[in-house]
């Protein structure tokens, strides 16, 4: 065999080892992108299975811009455990800002690209009339320094220009694998854990106290869901104030549809115009993505709200009804005073 032809097959072997050897990478990557795939789809599929057990609700918010480009002034915020935007914001962000988010709800903050920290929102709208508005956080868990977000924009990621943002629960999983696991190493139910922890009233805890131990735990998650999901549905300020107003108009003023109670009557200018909403449907039959209507919304005061929400459900009128018939019927007491007269 000549060199020239040991050279050619030489060659030719090296080109059939570099093919193979593509060849196999490609499948490698192939599998790798399938196998990351079908992963993404499984912790989806998981996340369905959950269900909305909590409506959980996180925020992207951003200390960005000229406003914050001082890190002195983003340190004075952060120490104030204060998230604040200007009155101006546009897109329909300020709006969200004031009335859609809630106490309970989680927001993370970001500057520019940068991950920041993740917390979950303290109190209601503070400084309502200011130019910048603001709401208390307490701190979950800090990001590490220089922490840069490289993925994809979405409305609620840090590299989109945004300042308020919710992150669509459909879209909650990819929230999970793409920040919430990187930046901060938790997952979508350890928030759901942590959301747990809304306070209930005093009287709600007695309630919940005279129950067997083992049924304490199960009860108080279910009365945390409901409080936690009325107060999304309910507490949309433009909702509640229509349905005050169009009551108003009806009826001339506000009062108890239960008790007609009137609190200006009662306490003068401190009470004007002041009144509780209430569902005149369990929440737990409103499905997600209802809209509610003024004609929903029943106006109570916080006595018979409290009744409304014993067990078992009973309409307003039902309420008013068995306080009518209590009204009617003779005192207990009144027998006993006789007999010792």
């Amino acid at each position: 065999m000549t060199d020239a032809k040991a050279f050619a097959l030489i060659e030719a072997d090296k080109r059939g080892r570099a093919g193979t050897h593509a060849q196999s990478e490609k499948k490698k990557t192939t599998g790798n992108q399938a196998y990351a795939s079908q992963k993404a789809v499984r912790a989806e599929k998981a996340y369905k299975r959950q269900g909305p057990l909590l409506n959980l609700r996180i925020w992207k918010h951003s200390h960005g811009g000229r406003s914050f480009e001082n890190e002195k002034e983003r340190e004075r915020y952060k120490q104030r455990r204060v998230i604040t935007l200007s009155k101006k914001t546009g897109k329909g962000q300020a709006l969200a800002f004031k009335e859609e988010m809630l106490p309970g709800d989680f927001v993370y903050l970001c500057h520019q690209n940068r991950v920041q920290l993740l917390g979950q929102v303290t109190s209601d709208l503070q400084k309502a009339s200011a130019k910048w508005p603001e709401r208390k956080y307490r701190i979950i868990k800090d990001c590490a320094p220089d922490s840069n977000f490289a993925g994809p924009q979405k409305k609620w990621t840090p590299n989109f220009n945004s300042t308020c943002a919710l992150v669509p629960s459909d879209e909650l999983p990819q929230f999970e694998r793409r920040i919430l696991v990187p930046f901060f190493g938790l997952r979508l139910r350890d928030l759901q854990a942590q959301a747990l922890e809304e306070p209930i009233t005093p009287d709600e805890y007695d309630a919940l106290a005279s129950l067997p131990s083992r049924e304490y735990a199960e009860n108080r998650r279910k009365l945390v869901l409901h409080k936690r999901r009325e107060g999304v549905l309910v507490r949309n300020r433009k909702l509640v104030a229509d349905a005050k107003k169009h009551f108003k108009t009806k009826h001339g003023k506000l009062f108890c549809e239960g008790c007609e109670f009137d609190f200006q009557m009662r306490y003068g200018i401190r009470g004007l115009d002041f009144i509780e909403a209430h569902h005149s449907t369990p929440i737990a039959h409103i499905k997600a993505g209802t809209k509610l209507k003024v004609t929903d919304l029943n106006m109570v005061c916080a006595n018979c709200h409290r009744m409304l929400h014993r067990a078992p459900w009973i309409t307003v009128r039902q309420l008013k009804r068995e306080m009518l018939g209590r009204m009617a019927a003779p005192s207990p007491f009144q027998g006993a005073t006789n007999a010792r007269r």
